[in-house]
């Protein structure tokens, strides 16, 4: 039977060097892509299962709206509550490996956990032939670099900001209080009037009451705020702060009982607005550097 030898590395949001973290895994042509999963779950050692599926693109690309396009072979548990990417995805339980029909040099790409968005890249090394083999198998043969945490780790200061109560936040009172003496307001520019605001709308807890915060201060002055007080990792607040339509959009999802493909051709939709909005921009910001370059030769002249 024929035997697949897999390069496995990360991309995306968690990506890392493959010369300084992949796995090698070797599998039958007869083994299941659940079988690989199992595989590669195990060669990075997780230990919380979630949702996935593989993407069959045959071509090595990062570009995710390229790659979700490709045939899927998705994880059994999505058919039982409802395709996560509609009907034409195979189930990953009961197609092999040689059913995809992969070449020497081909590349694929594997998904895990749609929250943390563990994102893979799959290269087929090389393909042998096993005489003495009769039964399906997979094992991890190499494994390079230490296996990423699969939930980031918070330090003890992390999870102190992470248990302050919104409340709390009063002058002299709270432990968030003692943070922001009289000092730190006038530096930041923050009066009774304001900290009465940001205490009533942020007690709300939510992406809109954020957002009403964000229309009348701006992302800037927010975040030096936060800093100001001592906030860690202010750089992902403020990505959190620009992605905040995003966050009220699929919150709005959950809210409105739509089935998983109601919802999955709801987003593909917004995705493929967003990529072509993306490209009128990328043409309007060329045409607009065009028109200046014009204009100063024009000028110099």
């Amino acid at each position: 039977m024929k035997v697949y030898q897999l390069k496995v590395s990360l991309f995306g949001y968690h990506e890392q060097p493959i010369n300084q973290l992949h796995r090698i895994i070797e599998i039958s042509e007869d083994s299941t892509f659940e079988d690989l999963h199992d595989a590669i779950f195990d060669a990075f050692d997780r230990d919380d299962l979630h949702l996935y599926s593989f993407f069959l693109t045959k071509k090595d690309s990062k570009n995710m709206h390229d790659i979700r396009k490709a045939p899927s072979i998705a994880d059994p548990y999505s058919f039982s509550e409802g395709s996560v990417f509609g009907d034409e995805s195979d189930n990953a339980a009961t197609t092999k490996i040689k059913d995809a029909k992969l070449k020497e040099k081909d590349v694929f790409h594997y998904w895990f956990d749609f929250g943390d968005d563990w994102w893979h890249r799959i290269r087929v090394e090389k393909i042998t032939t096993d005489s003495k083999s009769k039964k399906a198998f997979v094992k991890v043969s190499k494994k390079v670099g230490k296996s990423p945490a699969q939930y980031e780790e918070y330090d003890e200061e992390d999870e102190y900001f992470d248990d302050i109560n919104i409340k709390d936040i009063v002058f002299g009172s709270g432990d968030f209080g003692e943070l922001m003496d009289s000092d730190q307001l006038n530096d930041i520019d923050i009066d009774d009037e304001d900290l009465e605001f940001l205490m009533q709308t942020m007690s709300d807890n939510s992406p809109e009451a954020m957002q009403k915060i964000v229309d009348k201060y701006g992302i800037d002055k927010v975040v030096s705020w936060l800093e100001v007080m001592g906030m860690p990792n202010t750089d992902q607040f403020k990505t959190m702060l620009k992605n905040i339509p995003i966050i009220q959009f699929l919150e709005s999802c959950n809210e409105s009982n739509l089935t998983l493909q109601q919802e999955h051709e709801l987003l593909k939709d917004l995705i493929d607005y967003l990529q072509t909005r993306l490209a009128n921009i990328e043409q309007s910001i060329v045409q607009a550097d065009n028109l200046a370059q014009v204009t100063y030769t024009k000028k110099s002249k």
